[in-house]
């Protein structure tokens, strides 16, 4: 699950290596879900890209990767920093993550 803290609309397009969900504009507090089933051998990782008005080029994210990420249901807050995923442990979006590198991409 995915939910906006941009105060505008922003426009996501989502998809791994096997799955492309799609472009979808979500709301200001809106909230995107979807589900898969990771790869047997953990090489899993749903990237996405996000735009809104006054965004100066497309921002990069990896909303779930195996290799970090330990939860069945992860839910993250989008905000033009980057995302924050809640852990059940503090019951706060607590660990932050900046936008990938553009270089990365």
């Amino acid at each position: 699950m995915r939910q906006n803290h941009i105060p505008t609309n922003i426009t996501f397009h989502c998809k791994s290596k096997n799955d492309d969900l799609g472009f979808h504009t979500l709301e200001f507090g809106g909230r995107y879900i979807f589900s898969f089933r990771p790869q047997l051998f953990g090489a899993t990782l749903f990237f996405c890209r996000f735009t809104w008005q006054g965004s100066l080029h497309p921002y990069y994210f990896d909303i779930f990767d195996f290799q970090r990420d330990d939860c069945k249901t992860c839910k993250w807050k989008i905000s033009k920093f980057g995302g924050c995923k809640y852990r059940t442990e503090t019951m706060l979006f607590d660990v932050c993550l900046p936008w990938n590198s553009r270089s990365q991409i």
